[in-house]
């Protein structure tokens, strides 16, 4: 009886998992951990799924299991755990219908809800030269971590709703 043998390697699957673990370690090192496939997709289109009083009160966190039959995490707020638990065969029918994918279950996580869920205005980018004013003084900063933190702190504070304007004064600050 003829023995069939294993080849040496199989170089497509091992350049799979290498490319795989390099990206998993570079995103988890800058904090970016990938949520899975199409989670970006339901973000976008959140309100239009389930509606504005609901997914007021939810956000989709992560999407696994196989193409053939997949798990949605939705973090929600506990006061409405009822709701979304009466309504999960509903949700996830309309989302399956909506989007194209196999939901097998929806699993619920109850949580506060972050500024993002509470529906807050949308905040203005920054226009280059105002990037540019905010990086002008972190050039002394040896550090790249720290230049980089810095910077990602001024634009979030200039790009809220009651920042002042780079370079100018804030009258409520000083009282004049």
């Amino acid at each position: 009886m003829a023995r069939k043998t294993k080849p040496a390697y199989a170089p497509g699957r091992k350049l799979g998992g290498r490319v795989r673990m390099l990206t998993q370690s570079i995103f988890r090192d800058a904090g970016l951990a990938p949520t899975g496939p199409g989670i970006s997709m339901l973000e976008d289109q959140w309100s239009d799924l389930l509606g504005p009083r609901l997914a007021g009160l939810s956000a989709p966190v992560k999407l696994s299991g196989t193409k053939a039959g997949q798990v949605l995490t939705i973090e929600i707020v506990p006061a409405a755990a009822p709701v979304f638990q009466h309504q999960s065969e509903t949700l996830k029918s309309s989302i399956n219908a909506a989007t194209g994918l196999k939901l097998r279950d929806l699993k619920f996580i109850q949580k506060v809800p972050t500024a993002k869920q509470k529906g807050s205005a949308p905040t203005k980018p920054l226009a280059l030269n105002e990037k540019r004013e905010l990086e002008a003084p972190l050039e002394g900063v040896q550090s790249s971590h720290l230049r980089k933190a810095l910077l990602a702190f001024g634009v979030a504070v200039y790009t809220s709703r009651d920042a002042p304007p780079i370079g100018g004064k804030d009258e409520s600050i000083d009282g004049n």
